[in-house]
């Protein structure tokens, strides 16, 4: 059995990995058949983050400040939400007409307003 979590004020994720193994026909005249079964659970504790703490999607954003990407060119980089895909990292370049998919947002990010949604392996939990 497997476990990690992830923690912070923006919430908690477990994830539990079972693998289960069983050898059959082990006799010299046949083949050893494998059958493996593999279950997964995700658990999400959301808590409340201080008034004055900053959006996780945001740090995410700010992350890939400075760094060149375009045309070698670096930027400061804040929160798109008009992305299609809710746990995607689009971020917009600040000054300028353009945003970025940067990829997966961190597990446990937020992807809507519905209490306790969030972001894991990028799909979208309620």
């Amino acid at each position: 059995m497997m476990a990690k979590t992830l923690a912070g004020c923006y919430g908690e994720i477990t994830f539990c990995g079972m693998e289960g193994f069983q050898q059959l026909g082990t006799t010299s005249s046949q083949s050893v058949c494998v059958c493996v079964c593999v279950c997964v659970c995700v658990c999400v504790r959301v808590q409340e983050c201080p008034p004055s703490s900053e959006d996780f999607r945001e740090m995410q954003c700010a992350a890939f400040n400075d760094r060149p990407l375009v045309a070698g060119n670096s930027s400061q980089w804040t929160t798109f939400h008009g992305g299609s895909n809710p746990c995607e990292l689009s971020c917009l370049a600040l000054g300028h007409n353009f945003y970025y998919n940067f990829g997966r947002v961190l597990d446990g990010t937020a992807c809507n307003t519905e209490p306790g949604a969030v972001c894991v392996n990028g799909r979208c939990l309620v």
